[in-house]
């Protein structure tokens, strides 16, 4: 066999080998994002959910100042939070930042609507408790979102780390994703 050809065989395997390698692991790096988008629609969705809640209550809990401030606090603090660059890949805090910041206003949003509920003229509200479900299911997605994020980027960690993709993973820019903690 001509020595040209070997060479060319080997070269064709070798291109197709990283080719495959660059294939999975970008797929895998478009999982982590849809995963990552998906967080950042629920923290935004809690967030839009903080107005209605405060007129909702704010007439009746005039007594409850703590609680409203604690809520105007930490919403604040989730909106600065959201403000900030927080890349998947870059490898910063920001993430974790951001994740403290909107459990820290998940967390005010459920002692606002449990002190709500104390109150006999609140109690039976039908469009406070319409917000109190959209909290509880807001919550409730916004978890299960980290938890797929956190998966996603655990698998596309492991990949990056597996044999032959760590060799070249980081010459073709692919960069660890920091999972929430």
């Amino acid at each position: 066999m001509d020595p040209n050809i070997s060479v060319a065989v080997a070269l064709g395997a070798f291109f197709v080998w990283a080719l495959v390698i660059w294939n999975r692991l970008a797929r895998l790096r478009a999982g982590v994002a849809a995963s990552r988008a998906q967080v950042e629609a629920e923290a935004r969705r809690l967030r839009e959910l903080v107005p209605g809640l405060k007129q909702a209550t704010a007439a009746h809990l005039s007594g409850e100042n703590e609680t409203l401030a604690a809520v105007s606090a930490a919403s604040d603090a989730a909106q600065a939070a959201a403000a900030t660059r927080a890349d998947a890949f870059a490898g910063s805090e920001a993430l974790s930042v951001r994740a403290g910041a909107d459990d820290r206003l998940a967390a005010a949003l459920n002692r606002l609507l449990a002190t709500a509920e104390a109150h006999p003229e609140l109690g039976n509200n039908a469009s406070l408790q319409q917000l109190a479900r959209e909290v509880t299911a807001c919550a409730d997605r916004l978890a299960a979102g980290r938890r797929s994020y956190n998966q996603s980027a655990a698998v596309y960690n492991a990949a990056l780390q597996a044999f032959p993709a760590v060799m070249f993973a980081g010459m073709l820019g692919f960069k660890p994703a920091m999972p929430f903690e």
